[in-house]
Parts: structure tokens; sequence; C-alpha cells
């Protein structure tokens, strides 16, 4: 399960970021909101900035 990878990583230190509007709400079910909103980032609107 990515989920329990990802909780994983966040307690070696290491998870990556975060963009809560494509989180599927079952990785709720293993990963607490506030930890989740720890790593939240936002995706640009002009994707071009990306490459």
């Amino acid at each position: 399960m990515v989920a329990a990878r990802w909780l994983q990583a966040y307690h070696d230190g290491v998870a990556a970021p975060v963009v809560l509007a494509a989180t599927h709400r079952r990785a709720l079910d293993t990963i607490p909101l506030a930890v989740l909103r720890q790593h939240a980032v936002d995706v640009p609107p002009d994707l071009s900035s990306l490459e």
C-alpha cells in the first residue's frame, strides 16, 4: 500500500510532498490529516514551470 510506505518514509524523516487535492480519501485510514498537511504542496497553475 502506497500510504503505508509514505508513512514509513515520514517516520524515517524523508516523506515526499503531498498534493492533497490528488490524495485519495482512504489514505486517511493510514495517515492522519495533520501529518499530510505538514507535507502539503500546491500544484502551480502553469505546469510549464515544472519543466
